[in-house]
């Protein structure tokens, strides 16, 4: 068995983790959630309705739908709701129907899977490290005509980079030109400090091929409730919702993800903190040495280590066995046995990384 055929293919796993490492107390650096949790609203609204248990969900989404277009701009018609951003992945390929998708490597791997589960052929354009993983716009402008259906990831998951939305949209225009679909997750957009910069949601209004894929569960903290939701041209998100299960969206991730919506200070206030706390953590971790830390523009960082003698399995498994769980990146096509990505946690949880991180680098990975 290979290495990382031992390892989930996603981070924040913590039952496997638990039984992997022989470990039940973990800090949970593996998944990229806001570190302040969820807003606090949102248990009390979910106590104060605890008889919704007793009802079918809203198959349509009503409420939070109307909420989700007046804090995106978007019509209520160009929005449909996912039990988490996977399944609306799933469902989108599944609609489109590409022959033939190209994503980016390394990048969130469910893009390859959900468009091999429908049918498609599937090509990556691997991003080299040389190259700081970014995007070769030329490379990908030649290519654009040869495909069905293109995932972009902005920011890329788990790279960190992020394209302004000058670039995606120069993308896009190409794709509408050649009727190719252009997929941007932006699931990790609401992290970042003025994200109109970056995003080319609105794109949507008059571009019929472009999608964009948002996540509620990485900001707003929810991942045990699933909840995301996708934007496009009114036809293609009909279509989605015709083939979804009718009840996808359970009633309290509803109610979660418009309590999340609505709290303004916290979504103010985590913003404020991660802009900070990654930048001390990226500084911090590049005082290591023997490490290559690559600039986050999001709630996580992506290192690279650089002795010989440390793999990323075996540096995994030693910080778990402080207590500390990292990702693995060697489940991530272009990456593999020395690279981690790390999330961006509380400012005394981003201390014991560093420390633990430190004393296993430099002793060589010797146990004490």
């Amino acid at each position: 068995m290979s290495a990382n055929q031992s390892y989930p293919s996603h981070g924040g796993n913590l039952t496997w983790a638990r039984k992997y490492y022989k470990k039940e107390e973990l800090i949970d650096f593996s998944a990229n959630i806001n570190p302040l949790g969820c807003s606090n609203f949102i248990y009390q609204s979910i106590t104060a309705n605890l008889s919704l248990i007793e009802q079918y969900p809203d198959p349509e989404c009503t409420s939070l739908k109307k909420e989700l277009s007046l804090f995106y701009g978007v019509d209520e018609e160009s929005i449909v709701v996912g039990n988490g951003a996977s399944e609306l992945l799933y469902l989108l390929c599944k609609a489109i129907s590409p022959s033939k998708a190209l994503t980016l490597a390394p990048s969130f791997s469910e893009y390859l899977k959900a468009a091999k589960a429908c049918g498609a052929s599937v090509e990556e354009l691997v991003l080299h490290e040389t190259n700081d993983f970014q995007l070769e716009l030329p490379i990908l402008k030649r290519r654009i005509a040869q495909y069905d259906l293109i995932f972009l990831c902005n920011p890329n998951n788990p790279v960190g980079n992020i394209y302004t939305r000058e670039l995606i949209k120069d993308i896009a225009d190409l794709c509408y030109e050649h009727k190719t679909y252009l997929l941007v997750d932006e699931s990790f957009l609401d992290f970042v400090k003025n994200k109109a910069r970056f995003s080319v949601l609105l794109e949507i209004k008059t571009n019929p091929y472009l999608i964009v894929l948002s996540s509620l569960t990485k900001f707003f903290a929810l991942p045990g409730l699933r909840i995301g939701c996708c934007f496009g041209n009114k036809e293609l998100i009909k279509k989605v919702k015709e083939i979804k299960d009718p009840w996808n969206v359970n009633c309290f991730a509803q109610l979660a993800g418009l309590v999340s919506l609505q709290d303004k200070d916290f979504q103010a206030r985590s913003i404020e903190f991660i802009t900070k706390e990654k930048e001390r953590l990226y500084q911090e971790l590049t005082k290591i040495p023997l490490l290559k830390v690559f600039y986050p523009s999001v709630n996580f960082i992506l290192v690279k280590i650089l002795t010989e003698n440390m793999t990323s399995t075996k540096l995994t498994r030693l910080l778990a066995e402080k207590g500390v769980l990292v990702r693995n990146c060697n489940t991530f096509n272009g990456l593999g046995e020395k690279f981690i990505r790390v999330a961006v946690r509380t400012r005394e949880e981003n201390n014991l990384l560093i420390k633990n991180l430190e004393k296993i680098i430099l002793s060589g990975g010797k146990s004490d």
